[in-house]
């Protein structure tokens, strides 16, 4: 008898959005409650992030000697010819258009990363909650018109359940708190900001070829130039002021904040890169657990665990890593559609094999009456066959 709940296709890779939420976690925790001058210098705290992300430059720069050494040892491959010669590259056209496009599409990233950034830094003031439970919502949507990506009935569910919980979860949150209409505007424009990022670093990277530490590097060029520009022409922060309240807890809690967003963001680039954009919420949620330290030990404590709890569930069913058994809610995740793919290519080569084997005289010669069923099994699937096939006259 079949489990009601059982795993999905889990691809060891999935410790990308794990240990980035892990990361994060510890950061979270390290600075819980923790007073810092930094976090009234917003161009400071932009100028931070952009300093991890660039960061990537040196896991970048390693990737490009590697895959400049690789390059050299499949210089003769096919895609160049020689022509009384001269060595023509028959994809140099291409490529650089490619090229161009990539880096327009990187530029498109770093300034929604820089825009997000802005304005959670910006508007710190007014962010009572993080809504991070809709983003799941957010990249649903935007997959779908940018990665043609379509959900199943599985995922309907899934998404439904997350977004009731979610919404209870920040009922909790804000039940002795009087947020005002503005400040969940920010909250919300901050969330579909940086989905909308997300699913364009997946197209980058599924169609220009682009590396997830060639994205973080100049997304964090492009933040961390715009907020020196910004620190130093704008009334709104200023540098002296936090230069001065510099000591050495200030300095660790830069260092972290910085160490903290380049592991975030790497990481989250690497999930986007082998997985879908919504597996980053499973980042999101490991790294959120620190959220629910703020209680006390009282009933919302135990209410928030136990509605992460569910949340978690419900995605790892989004996502496909649990299967739910029952009312074919099964039936149209990958792992299920890539068998039933598989066995109906077995069974087609099956019949072709046969109606090979077997010449039009032998066809003609051999009765319906005469015919046996017979079982073969190839790597695991079990089909059921004729000895013979009915007359085609």
């Amino acid at each position: 008898m079949q489990c009601f709940i059982a795993l999905g296709s889990i691809n060891k890779l999935i410790a990308f959005p794990i240990i980035g939420g892990i990361f994060k976690f510890i950061a979270e925790l390290l600075l819980f409650n923790v007073k810092s001058k930094i976090y009234t210098h917003p161009f400071i705290l932009g100028i931070n992030s952009g300093l991890g992300m660039c960061l990537s430059f040196f896991p970048f720069i390693i990737e490009k000697i590697i895959s400049k050494r690789l390059k050299k040892k499949d210089a003769n491959n096919n895609n160049n010819i020689q022509i009384k010669g001269i060595q023509i590259d028959l994809y140099s056209e291409k490529f650089k258009k490619i090229k161009k496009f990539k880096y327009l599409l990187i530029f498109v990233s770093g300034a929604f990363d820089f825009l997000q950034k802005f304005i959670t830094f910006y508007f710190v003031d007014n962010i009572e909650n993080n809504f991070w439970t809709f983003d799941i919502l957010f990249l649903s949507l935007f997959s779908y018109f940018i990665l043609k990506t379509k959900l199943y009935i599985h995922q309907y569910i899934s998404l439904l359940g997350i977004i009731i919980f979610g919404v209870i979860l920040n009922v909790i949150n804000l039940f002795d708190k009087n947020p005002s209409i503005e400040s969940i505007i920010i909250v919300f424009s901050v969330e579909i900001t940086y989905t909308f990022n997300i699913v364009i670093n997946k197209y980058a990277m599924n169609n220009f070829f682009c590396s997830p530490f060639e994205i973080s590097f100049y997304e964090g060029l492009f933040v961390l130039i715009l907020n020196l520009i910004l620190l130093f022409s704008s009334n709104k922060d200023n540098f002296s002021t936090y230069y001065d309240s510099l000591d050495s807890k200030e300095i660790w809690i830069f260092i972290l904040l910085m160490l903290s967003r380049l592991s975030f963001n790497i990481f989250g680039l690497l999930t986007v890169k082998y997985f879908t954009p919504s597996h980053v919420v499973i980042l999101l949620i490991v790294g959120e657990i620190s959220f629910s330290f703020k209680y006390k030990n009282n009933y919302k404590l135990y209410l928030t665990i136990i509605i992460f709890c569910i949340l978690l569930f419900m995605l790892l069913v989004f996502t496909e890593i649990i299967e739910l058994n029952f009312c074919e809610l099964q039936k149209y995740t990958k792992k299920n559609i890539t068998e039933r793919s598989i066995e109906q290519t077995l069974k087609d080569a099956l019949y072709e094999l046969n109606d090979g084997l077997m010449n039009k005289d032998e066809r003609n010669s051999v009765g319906n009456d005469d015919c046996n069923d017979s079982n073969i099994e190839i790597e695991g699937y079990e089909f059921e066959m004729k000895d013979c096939f009915k007359n085609n006259k």
